[in-house]
């Protein structure tokens, strides 16, 4: 129930899209489709879903990594 992880904002410092539950703050930070993707809190068969979606679809995985860095706002 973290509502700002920390794992995910190094993830998208990488350009690294990641798959996170949908409960606490974590949908806040995951735009399901955008920077990474949502799986459904207590099922196993959401979250493979997810993995299989975006390991079987090349260009999906390129749009989330494409958006996963500029998630993060710029202080320079």
């Amino acid at each position: 129930y973290d509502n700002s992880p920390v794992v995910i904002y190094e993830a998208f410092c990488t350009g690294t899209p990641v798959i996170g539950i949908d409960i606490g703050g974590i949908p806040e930070l995951i735009c399901d489709g955008d920077n990474g993707l949502l799986f459904e809190a207590g099922s196993t068969a959401s979250l493979k879903e997810k993995h299989v979606k975006v390991t079987k679809n090349k260009e999906l995985l390129k749009h989330l990594e494409e958006n996963a860095r500029p998630t993060l706002a710029d202080d320079s």
